[in-house]
Parts: structure tokens; C-alpha cells; sequence
């Protein structure tokens, strides 16, 4: 199965999550409307993210840092960063 953003890559990873009882993310970049669309099932138990300054700031911040950690904190979720 090929997956492709903006056709059906946030399903696709939607029911991998699914269909595993733990799952660790692994991400450059992390949107907390992708994260909560994709983890509706609750089995993502740990993510590991490269965030650097350019990421998080700016104009267009690729990551939503205080949603995300708060989301992860909420659920249990251990969040890494990984330069």
C-alpha cells in the first residue's frame, strides 16, 4: 500500500496505530491535529521527534510544541526529542 499526504496517509496511519497494542512514533514533525487523528485508538505509548528552533518558531512552526507535550502528558505518552 502506498500512502500519500493529503489522500490517505493520516488513515493509513491510523489503523497501524489501531491494530498495535504499543506503538512508538517516530517524527521529524508533530501537528496535534495528526496526533489525535491518529491515535484515537490510545496505543501510541512513546514518540520521538527531531525538533530544532526552525521547527517550532516563526511564521510557520512545523510542530506544536505546548499541544503536543500537553496531549502526551495527558495520555500517558513519553515524548523524546532526538537532535
Amino acid at each position: 500500500m502506498l500512502y500519500r499526504s493529503h489522500d490517505n496517509l493520516i488513515l493509513g496511519f491510523e489503523q497501524f496505530v489501531a491494530s498495535n497494542d504499543q506503538v512508538t512514533l517516530l517524527t521529524a514533525y508533530m501537528k496535534i491535529q495528526a496526533l489525535e487523528k491518529i491515535n484515537r485508538s490510545k496505543h501510541i505509548d512513546q514518540i520521538v521527534v527531531r525538533w530544532q528552533v526552525g521547527d517550532l518558531c516563526g511564521n510557520t512552526p512545523a510542530s506544536d510544541l505546548e499541544e503536543v507535550w500537553a496531549y502526551c502528558k495527558t495520555n500517558k505518552i513519553k515524548l523524546y526529542r532526538n537532535t
